[in-house]
Protein backbone atom coordinates (compact mmCIF):
# COMPACT_ATOMS: atom_id res chain seq x y z
CA UNK A 1 0.00 0.00 0.00
CA UNK A 2 1.43 3.40 -0.95
CA UNK A 3 2.33 5.71 1.88
CA UNK A 4 1.08 8.92 0.23
CA UNK A 5 -0.80 10.26 -2.74
CA UNK A 6 2.34 10.88 -4.81
CA UNK A 7 3.52 7.29 -4.24
CA UNK A 8 0.08 6.09 -5.20
CA UNK A 9 0.27 8.08 -8.44
CA UNK A 10 3.73 6.68 -9.18
CA UNK A 11 2.52 3.12 -8.53
CA UNK A 12 -0.48 3.73 -10.71
CA UNK A 13 1.69 4.97 -13.59
CA UNK A 14 4.04 2.01 -13.27
CA UNK A 15 1.12 -0.41 -13.23
CA UNK A 16 -0.45 1.35 -16.19
CA UNK A 17 2.76 0.99 -18.20
CA UNK A 18 3.06 -2.68 -17.21
CA UNK A 19 -0.56 -3.26 -18.19
CA UNK A 20 -0.07 -1.64 -21.60
CA UNK A 21 3.08 -3.68 -22.18
CA UNK A 22 1.34 -6.91 -21.23
CA UNK A 23 -1.67 -6.01 -23.37
CA UNK A 24 0.57 -5.48 -26.36
CA UNK A 25 2.39 -8.77 -25.73
CA UNK A 26 -0.95 -10.57 -25.38
CA UNK A 27 -2.21 -9.06 -28.61
CA UNK A 28 0.99 -10.08 -30.41
CA UNK A 29 0.76 -13.63 -29.06
CA UNK A 30 -2.92 -13.85 -29.98
CA UNK A 31 -2.14 -12.77 -33.54
CA UNK A 32 0.64 -15.35 -33.76
CA UNK A 33 -1.78 -18.04 -32.57
CA UNK A 34 -4.25 -16.99 -35.26
CA UNK A 35 -1.50 -17.17 -37.88
CA UNK A 36 -0.49 -20.62 -36.64
CA UNK A 37 -4.08 -21.81 -36.84
CA UNK A 38 -4.20 -20.73 -40.47
CA UNK A 39 -0.95 -22.58 -41.19
CA UNK A 40 -2.29 -25.70 -39.42
CA UNK A 41 -5.45 -25.62 -41.52
CA UNK A 42 -3.40 -25.28 -44.70
CA UNK A 43 -1.23 -28.22 -43.63
CA UNK A 44 -4.31 -30.33 -42.92
CA UNK A 45 -5.70 -29.47 -46.32
CA UNK A 46 -2.39 -30.31 -48.01
CA UNK A 47 -2.20 -33.54 -46.04
CA UNK A 48 -5.67 -34.53 -47.31
CA UNK A 49 -4.58 -33.78 -50.85
CA UNK A 50 -1.44 -35.91 -50.41
CA UNK A 51 -3.42 -38.80 -48.94
CA UNK A 52 -5.85 -38.69 -51.85
CA UNK A 53 -3.03 -38.55 -54.37
CA UNK A 54 -1.24 -41.42 -52.67
CA UNK A 55 -4.41 -43.53 -52.80
CA UNK A 56 -4.92 -42.72 -56.46
CA UNK A 57 -1.34 -43.64 -57.35
CA UNK A 58 -1.50 -46.81 -55.30
CA UNK A 59 -4.67 -47.85 -57.14
CA UNK A 60 -3.03 -47.07 -60.48
CA UNK A 61 0.02 -49.06 -59.50
CA UNK A 62 -2.07 -52.05 -58.41
CA UNK A 63 -4.16 -51.92 -61.55
CA UNK A 64 -1.09 -51.70 -63.75
CA UNK A 65 0.55 -54.75 -62.17
CA UNK A 66 -2.65 -56.72 -62.17
CA UNK A 67 -2.95 -56.07 -65.89
CA UNK A 68 0.74 -56.79 -66.39
CA UNK A 69 0.58 -60.16 -64.61
CA UNK A 70 -2.67 -61.06 -66.37
CA UNK A 71 -0.91 -60.46 -69.68
CA UNK A 72 2.03 -62.63 -68.64
CA UNK A 73 -0.36 -65.42 -67.69
CA UNK A 74 -2.14 -65.12 -71.04
CA UNK A 75 1.16 -65.36 -72.89
CA UNK A 76 2.15 -68.46 -70.95
CA UNK A 77 -0.97 -70.28 -72.11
Amino acid sequence: MPCCLSCFEEDREVLSIKYKTLSKKYETMFNKVLELNIVIEELRHNNDILINEYSRLKNEYNEFFKTYYDEIEKQKK
